[in-house]
Formats: C-alpha cells, sequence, structure tokens
C-alpha cells in the first residue's frame, strides 16, 4: 500500500516510491565505517556533498552508474568492504 504525501507517493516503509533496499544496499555506511570518515569527509572522497551520503544511508540506496559508483566501489575495496552483491547492482 501507498500514500500520498506532499512530497509524492510513498510506501508503507517511509521510502520514496521506485527505492528498494537491497544486499549491498548498506555499502555506503559499511565502507563509511570501515575508513572512520565522517559523511561530510566520505562525501569529498568519492566526489558528492554530504546531503547525499546521508540520503543513501537513510534511504539504504547505492548509486547505479557513474562516477560517484566507481569511486564508491573503489574506497570500498580499499577499506576491505565486501562488494560481491553491489557489484552485480546495475542500472
Amino acid at each position: 500500500m501507498e500514500t500520498k504525501t506532499k512530497g509524492g507517493l510513498r510506501s508503507n516503509s517511509g521510502r520514496p516510491r521506485g527505492t528498494q533496499k537491497t544486499e549491498a544496499s548498506d555499502i555506503v555506511a559499511r565502507t563509511r565505517a570501515a575508513t572512520g570518515a565522517t559523511q561530510e569527509d566520505f562525501a569529498r572522497t568519492i566526489g558528492c556533498g554530504s546531503s547525499t551520503i546521508r540520503r543513501y544511508e537513510l534511504l539504504g540506496i547505492i548509486p547505479t552508474e557513474g562516477a560517484i559508483r566507481t569511486k564508491l566501489l573503489a574506497v570500498a575495496k580499499r577499506a576491505g568492504v565486501s562488494l560481491d552483491k553491489a557489484e552485480e547492482v546495475t542500472p
């Protein structure tokens, strides 16, 4: 079931419609924790804003394409974070 809100349709989970938590969706939080970086520092490292990192962590989503995804996966690999499922997520 979905509910209509001022910002659009939301599922019962509270996430915007069209976002889904996958097995790899915690890759941002796990990688950031492994590096010991703040959201702001981690955002600078992968080339986005800290609000983007907060959104990725809050909604449990990961970028599916582009430079941010490439940098995220590279940092995760260097930090020793398992990427098995993250690398399978495609646009």
